[in-house]
């Protein structure tokens, strides 16, 4: 109970907080004197963009890692960082413009989806999770419950065949357009047709290339009629969880590399114990006070309900 100052005269407060269609309100009643006269007036107000942990789990922050997680970036980092030479001729420079090719090639491979041997799903804790064949395609989620590491995985299963008999049929098209390309380019439908197997390299690389888009093609279609399985694409399994009164504190550790691309890692200590950590993490101070401020908020309510409970 508060008791605020008014030129109109004494206010009691009275603030109760509840839980409203999955928003934190405050239910505020007014009670005032004037004149001899008691008014009362009741007013409910939400506080925007806060949803309780009780009530449903919701997105704060989605980050991806940085290609500085891998250990070919953190040598380039290396590399990049030798600040020998004149002006913008500088070593690290030079070497950063040639290695622009290898730099696209982590950037995607670290969106690529994993391959999951089995159908299996890791959701369900009386399977055995299983382990994806190239270890990318994972990002973070700061949730208003927990830190999760998610991963976008591709596995074959039961389910919606579309994106079997979308891959199958597209697999199929290119390489009948691969085909017809080498015939006009080349003069032949299929290198070495005649007994002469001296064409040109080029001749066998693209004929390689609409042979495999064929055979990936038919062999998916051919999959989804005999096996009964087709190819699905799961967005954000979790695969590691910490809870935000798991950890007290968050360190940076920063390896060497990774200076370079202004990244690090985030271990989350509780009473000086790690119990979680995030490696590659661009920006890492941005989303370290972003979780550190969802720790506060999410122990600080529980505190709350503990106490009036």
């Amino acid at each position: 109970m508060w008791r605020f100052p008014s030129a109109a005269g004494p206010h009691r407060v009275d603030v109760l907080g509840l839980e409203e269609r999955g928003c934190v309100c405050y239910y505020r009643r007014v009670e005032s004197v004037r004149d001899g006269q008691t008014r009362e007036r009741v007013m409910k107000q939400a506080i925007a963009g806060v949803t309780p942990a009780e009530s449903e789990e919701t997105t704060i922050m989605e980050v991806w890692p940085s290609v500085a997680r891998y250990s070919v970036a953190r040598v380039l980092g290396r590399l990049f960082a030798i600040d020998a030479g004149i002006y913008v001729f500088k070593i690290g420079n030079l070497i950063a413009l040639a290695a622009i090719p290898v730099g696209l090639a982590l950037y995607f491979f670290r969106l690529l989806p994993a391959v999951r041997v089995s159908g299996r799903s890791s959701r369900d804790p009386s399977l055995p999770q299983d382990r994806s064949v190239i270890p990318h395609g994972s990002y973070y989620k700061l949730t208003n419950r927990s830190v999760h590491e998610l991963c976008n995985e591709v596995h074959l299963g039961s389910g919606s065949r579309f994106v079997s008999n979308l891959a199958g049929c597209g697999g199929l098209a290119i390489g009948v357009v691969l085909v017809v390309l080498h015939y006009f380019v080349f003069g032949e439908l299929l290198p070495g047709a005649e007994g002469n197997f001296n064409s040109p390299i080029p001749s066998w690389v693209l004929f390689g290339l609409a042979a495999f888009h064929v055979v990936a093609g038919l062999g998916l279609l051919a999959m989804t009629m005999v096996l009964n399985k087709s190819l699905q694409f799961v967005h954000g399994e979790v695969t590691r969880s910490v809870q935000l009164n798991r950890f007290d504190a968050i360190r940076i550790d920063r390896l060497d590399g990774q200076e370079w691309f202004d990244a690090g890692d985030l271990v989350f200590l509780e009473a000086g114990h790690e119990t979680f950590k995030l490696p590659g993490i661009a920006r890492p101070e941005a989303f370290r006070s972003t979780c550190m401020k969802a720790h506060m908020a999410y122990v600080g309510v529980q505190d709350a309900l503990q106490t009036s409970s």
